[in-house]
């Protein structure tokens, strides 16, 4: 009834069965459904390790599906739970044991077929598998504590992205829980072990309280896998019933109530590189890919400033033919915004703008033919005081800043979101960028 119930809840025109999970389709080719595949299936062993039950397969594959278009998942959203996760692009459903995703951020099929299924997508196709990996094998799944089922899936996600793309780093998306928990942690808001075991953190902005759930979470497989997969027997052996949440609070209290010091101490020295204040940005060493949801500019800020004023701004730039088109170095990032260089295919803008991307003021702007669609172009920045010395290609140019840049210079890079007659945001990718000081 359950599996009958997952079908009607999209249109499919393409299915990929593994022995743990079945990939349902709507709008993508079997490529990328294999790429969605080869994401979920290593989530169920996963999950049965930390759980403690041997990985045994499912009775039938569990049912994760894969829309090609947001609007395919809002509609499978709205009849399974009345749109509440509509915002989110992906969710997983009790009733039905199925997880849905979107492709996200929306791409062009070029852009696809070119880059494959976006790291983001399959971030996220991870992280609900992992949630009704958990449905199957806990018959008491719906009692389970947020931190632990949050932390779970995040932890989860992340070390499959890491098997699967052996050559990532440190990721901002999974990196910005601790630029959260460190700012908690600096206001003196970051919730005790109590706090987050007892979920009384409901005082946090939303994002807030994700953060120090798996900032905390992470923080215990690290420290402690041992006492954390304890709790985790607990969490899932312990029927459901009035005590059950006590008990788990018992347990949770018993096995980490120890970490509390430690993790308040690392939250606070965390140094993670990037602030993703708006997705989507995926590293892979030296080339960093970003692209914007249509309905938002793409911002990741480094985390450390250079000192100024004097710096120097060097790297090369690769513009996707997606959306807008328009890919934007930052520099002297503050509270009302900061200057950017908008690099777009046949020529550039130096801009004031505003915190929300807008455009105070057009410093300097330039012809270049050799920024063009799928070609990396260099470009450098050198700043001294408020004279700058721009070059892009084999171009350059003089200009003067309407003011100097701050003592302490927030650089960043980031993707326009797609506006009026968009589908897509800009896509692109950053290589060898550094910013210096002079």
């Amino acid at each position: 009834m359950a599996l009958s119930a997952a079908t009607a809840a999209a249109q499919v025109d393409l299915v990929v069965s593994g022995r743990c999970f079945e990939v349902r389709c709507s709008g993508v080719e079997e490529r990328v459904a294999q790429q969605a595949l080869a994401t979920v299936e290593p989530v169920w062993s996963r999950v049965c390790t930390w759980l403690g039950v041997p990985p045994t397969p499912p009775r039938a594959p569990l049912p994760v599906y894969l829309y090609r278009d947001a609007s395919d998942y809002r509609q499978a959203d709205r009849r399974l739970t009345a749109g509440r996760f509509a915002p989110n692009q992906a969710m997983s459903h009790w009733g039905t044991k199925s997880a849905h995703v979107a492709v996200q951020p929306p791409c062009p099929d070029a852009l696809l077929a070119a880059r494959g299924l976006p790291l983001q997508t399959q971030a996220m196709l991870a992280w609900e598998a992992c949630h009704i990996a958990r449905y199957e094998l806990c018959e008491n799944f719906r009692v389970h504590p947020g931190w632990f089922y949050d932390g779970l899936a995040a932890t989860v996600s992340m070390r499959v992205l890491a098997q699967l793309h052996p050559e990532l780093g440190p990721q901002p998306f999974f990196e910005q829980r601790w630029v959260r928990a460190r700012r908690l942690a600096s206001t003196g808001d970051l919730p005790g072990v109590q706090q987050l075991v007892t979920d009384r953190i409901q005082g946090l902005q939303m994002r807030d309280r994700y953060a120090a759930r798996v900032a905390f979470f992470g923080f215990a497989e690290q420290a402690a896998p041992d006492l954390l997969r304890r709790v985790a027997s607990v969490v899932r052996t312990t029927p459901s019933g009035t005590d059950y949440a006590k008990t788990v609070v018992d347990a949770a209290l018993e096995e980490l109530g120890g970490l509390q010091r430690a993790f308040h101490r690392r939250a606070a020295d965390a140094r993670p590189i990037w602030d993703e204040q708006i997705r989507s940005l995926w590293c892979r060493g030296d080339e960093w890919d970003q692209q914007a949801f249509p309905e938002a500019d793409a911002v990741a800020l480094r985390s450390e400033a250079v000192r100024g004023p004097a710096l120097r701004a060097s790297g090369a730039v690769q513009i996707e033919a997606c959306g807008p088109r328009e890919m934007r170095l930052l520099l002297g990032c503050t509270a009302r915004g900061s200057f950017a260089l908008a690099l777009r295919p046949g020529g550039f803008q130096l801009i004031d703008a505003g915190v929300d991307g807008s455009v105070r003021q057009v410093v300097a702007e330039g012809v270049c033919d050799e920024l063009r669609v799928d070609v990396f172009c260099p470009f450098s920045l050198s700043v001294r005081g408020r004279d700058v010395i721009l070059a892009v290609g084999r171009e350059s140019w003089t200009c003067e800043l309407p003011r100097t840049l701050p003592r302490d210079v927030r650089w960043g890079v980031s993707a326009a979101r797609g506006g009026a007659g968009f589908s897509f945001g800009s896509a692109g990718t950053w290589r060898g960028v550094k910013v210096e000081a002079q």
